[in-house]
């Protein structure tokens, strides 16, 4: 009886205690992989990954070059008799096709739309270097000037005037734009669910907020959804009070680009 009693059953409660902790542990990992999995899969949206490599405003232009070119190539040829021709025959045609806007003062940005067009419809060629050194040989005769940034002054200046002809969401567009360094193109996709106010932030932060910019111009190069931070507390007041109650898929500003740029070419 002593014996048993001091030997007891053949596994000690330490090692059945290390044994329960290690099936809590396991099915723990296997419960946060699980949920992962589940969350990465219910978060992705469903996409076209072929058609997401170009954005839609650049697919419009790259389609509207492609109009210009085939009323170049009217009426001998057209865009579709043209992409089932060989590499050689597509470079010596474009090449032909920017030499003629060049003569005729058309734009850069249109040939190399047209080439990007081309290459779209024929992946398997690559790059057409016959084109593309028209491009080069036009960058070297025209090249391209920095756009000098605005003055404080003449910003404020702009914003006075808008105020004063009631153009109030104008006027906020531009002190955002110029506070936060943000391209016309960016400020115009803002809609209310892209600003962040302090409240929504946890507490001890300094007051700030946020703009989360969708779709940046360099999202091919850097993040895909960026940021801006607005530190200056008037600021934060005026996109509060002005938009803060609307809903959440509201547009901040309601102006097209043709409008957008029809009023800062008045001011």
């Amino acid at each position: 009886v002593v014996g048993a009693a001091h030997f007891g059953p053949a596994y000690s409660s330490d090692e059945s205690g290390d044994g329960l902790w290690l099936l809590w542990f396991v099915l723990g990992l296997v419960f946060v992989l699980i949920t992962a999995l589940l969350g990465v899969l219910r978060a992705r949206r469903p996409a076209n990954l072929a058609a997401e490599r170009v954005s839609d405003a650049e697919r419009r232009r790259r389609n509207r070059a492609l109009e210009v070119l085939e009323a170049w190539l009217r009426p001998e040829l057209s865009v579709r008799v043209l992409i089932e021709q060989s590499g050689r025959v597509i470079g010596a045609v474009l090449a032909e096709f920017g030499q003629h806007l060049y003569d005729d003062g058309g734009r850069l940005y249109v040939f190399r739309a047209a080439i990007l067009g081309i290459q779209d419809a024929r992946r398997d060629l690559g790059p057409i270097r016959a084109a593309w050194d028209i491009v080069g040989s036009w960058e070297i005769l025209e090249p391209g000037q920095n756009h000098l940034p605005l003055p404080h002054r003449f910003m404020a200046a702009m914003v006075s005037a808008a105020c004063l002809w009631g153009w109030w969401d104008f006027a906020i567009a531009l002190v955002v734009a110029f506070d936060c360094m943000l391209r016309p193109g960016e400020v115009l996709q803002v809609e209310r669910r892209h600003l962040i106010f302090p409240d929504s932030l946890p507490a001890g932060i300094p007051r700030t907020a946020f703009i989360v910019i969708e779709k940046p111009k360099t999202r091919k190069t850097a993040a895909r959804r960026q940021h801006v931070r607005i530190r200056r507390g008037d600021v934060i007041d005026l996109l509060e009070r002005r938009y803060g109650s609307l809903p959440p898929a509201a547009r901040l500003w309601l102006y097209s680009p043709y409008q957008f740029r029809q009023r800062w070419d008045t001011l």
